[in-house]
């Protein structure tokens, strides 16, 4: 169907999205329908992915530092707001102001000698799982309060609280892993209930990942899911891991051989790091951890007590390509000492070794710069012609937009430099610059794999990144410019007699302070009504055929996805709702598509958003 017709008038959020994400252009009019799809050409796959020098500045074996000792072996770290927090095996929690350069113990409210042994938070409130129960401090660790009521121990006591494994929380959900059992809380703490529907009778060991609105649970006896608000755990179709993380809607699972990804929450994995063969026979990977879109992981080789080597792995773009650090203070044959615990935030990355040193590595992939799609705030790859949204520091002296076409290469004294895996350096278009954030223009031409960004201010560099680019990296702009919630988008109504109105989806609501879905009325049955979304990353799709909406986890075509064709890197995508969906209420979407990379074909989807369908 060809959704013709005039062009629709601006919401008011869309307008103040695209004024603060986009540009200061003036967005008179929001964008036009797209009545047919253009499909654009697309540049080729380079077959060397990775520039020959890629490693010569040695980022990953520089600016290591031995951090400060809590004094008690740590367990685990923990980044929340202003504070680092150790876990220790025996002392508590530590709390460190200054990324562990030094330590102070905060055990108010604690069990003396207290085994710390994870850690999640829910806003400002920090919750650590001891080896006796769950307690919750609100005011950063000054003072804990013990959240117990509701846990059983394995032989079914209530009054001595169980061992605590793993904690993790989904939005305001609590789940908390024991040997064999897993609680969840749906009141910040105050109460735990049961919830191993579907668990085998007996397991060991547990860590959690969330991905979006489904968690993991990674056990001894196999991985499993529990989608949504669904209280029945499923088999992910993964055996015993040791590890599990998620990078986005990307899976990770780790056994001794290596790693494992799932694409597609669970439902198939592809090993992507196999441990490469060591100095012995036991080689095996130990720990996994996170930072957006970039993987760490660690491997040891074990031949006796007194010879072990280790080594710390990471991927710039979750799990595509590995790479290897070797800073000497941290490894070498026969002298290393196995790692416990590796952290990532920001742009460091933490170990913990066995013999409770800990070492800290700075900027070695990033030097404060952070890139993501300016529409679905996810940290992974991008596109190329998409736009871009990145964070710093010093970015610019001044803020200032863009006002003019075609897009500057030079705003208050800023230059954004982006050197593709083919060698070639192109300046980036930039629509908006700030102290803090600078929005840019992927340009267009850039080769897929493993880019370099650079950022200038008055001739200094101020910011350097790898960021990987891929053919697509879809994301869709919310109107709370978060990329969550509901997308910035419009309805269209197609009556029998041709008539066409466009409606708004969102409205503000005041008390919550966001905007928030408005219903969808789909009308007579002869209506058929259009959800017009806008988003960015999305136009060089190879196969438009393989575009999809998720809507209420069920595929749904769309009638156009590619180029908007007013606004620079602005793309559209056109979808017939579906009239099965009728009076379902607030339901979730994203898009989702083919990845096409050298090897083989992936899936990748954008933020997921809502919509309410009367």
């Amino acid at each position: 169907m060809m959704i013709k017709g005039k062009r629709p008038n601006p919401s008011i959020f869309f307008c103040l999205l695209i004024q603060v994400i986009i540009s200061d252009y003036s967005w008179a009019q929001s964008p036009p329908n797209k009545t047919s799809p253009t499909v654009p050409s697309v540049v080729n796959l380079t077959e060397n992915w990775l520039t020959e020098n890629w490693l010569t500045e040695n980022w990953l074996t520089e600016n290591w530092n031995e951090l400060a000792s809590p004094g008690s072996p740590v367990n685990k770290l923990f980044k929340n707001g202003d504070y680092l927090y150790a876990g220790t095996n025996g002392g508590g929690v530590s709390r460190s102001p200054d990324d562990g350069m030094s330590w102070q113990a905060v055990n108010n409210g604690l069990l003396a000698g207290a085994k710390v042994q994870a850690f999640t938070a829910v806003g400002s409130t920090v919750f650590i799982g001891t080896d006796k129960g769950i307690y919750r401090s609100t005011d950063q660790g000054q003072n804990w309060t013990a959240a117990n009521s509701g846990l059983i121990n394995p032989s079914g006591n209530t009054s001595d609280p169980p061992s605590i494994s793993a904690l993790a929380a989904n939005g305001s959900l609590l789940f908390a892993g024991t040997t064999g059992s897993i609680f969840r809380s749906i009141d910040q703490g105050q109460n735990w209930t049961e919830a191993k529907s579907g668990l085998p009778s007996n397991f060991d060991g547990i860590a959690f990942a969330v991905s979006g609105s489904n968690v993991f649970a990674a056990t001894s006896a196999g991985v499993f899911r529990l989608q949504d608000n669904d209280t029945t755990w499923t088999s992910a179709n993964f055996g015993a891991a040791n590890s599990i993380a998620a990078s986005g809607r990307a899976i990770f699972a780790l056994k001794n051989e290596g790693a494992w990804r799932s694409l597609d929450q669970g439902q198939n994995w592809t090993q992507v790091f196999n441990v490469p063969p060591g100095l012995f026979q036991n080689d095996k990977a130990t720990n996994i951890a996170v930072n957006g879109s970039i993987i760490f992981l660690s491997a040891i080789s074990i031949g006796s007590p007194t010879a072990t080597f280790v080594a710390l792995y990471y991927s710039p773009d979750q799990g595509q390509h590995w790479f290897q650090a070797n800073p000497p203070i941290l490894f070498g044959p026969f002298v290393a000492t196995p790692f416990t615990h590796i952290n990532a935030y920001s742009d460091k990355v933490l170990v913990v070794r066995l013999d409770n040193k800990l070492f800290s590595s700075a900027g070695f992939y990033s030097l404060g710069l952070s890139s993501v799609s300016a529409a679905s705030y996810i940290a992974r790859g991008v596109a190329s012609e998409s736009i871009i949204a990145a964070f710093g520091l010093n970015l610019a002296s001044s803020t200032q937009s863009a006002a003019t076409k075609p897009l500057p290469t030079t705003l208050a004294t800023t230059v954004v430099r982006v050197k593709d895996s083919a060698g070639v350096e192109r300046l980036a278009p930039l629509f908006f610059v700030s102290p803090n954030q600078v929005n840019y223009l992927m340009p267009q031409g850039t080769a897929e794999g493993v880019a370099t960004v650079t950022i200038t201010n008055n001739d200094v560099l101020v910011g350097r990144e790898l960021v990987t680019i891929y053919p697509i990296s879809p994301g869709i702009f919310t109107a709370n410019m978060n990329g969550q919630g509901v997308p910035a988008g419009l309805a269209l109504r197609i009556k029998s007699d041709g008539t066409q109105n466009y409606e708004t989806i969102a409205r503000f609501d005041t008390a919550l302070n966001r905007f928030v879905p408005l219903p969808i009325d789909l009308g007579a049955d002869s209506d058929r009504v259009y959800l017009i979304l806008f988003g960015t990353g999305i136009r060089n799709q190879r196969d438009p055929s393989s575009i999809l909406v998720e809507l209420d986890f069920r595929d749904t075509q769309v009638t156009y996805a590619g180029p908007q064709g007013e606004f620079i890197g602005l793309d559209q995508v056109n979808l017939l709702l579906p009239r099965s969906l009728a009076g379902k209420g607030e339901v979730r979407l994203s898009l989702k598509a083919d990845l096409f990379l050298p090897t083989h074909v992936d899936k990748i989807f954008s933020n997921s958003m809502i919509v309410n369908i009367k």
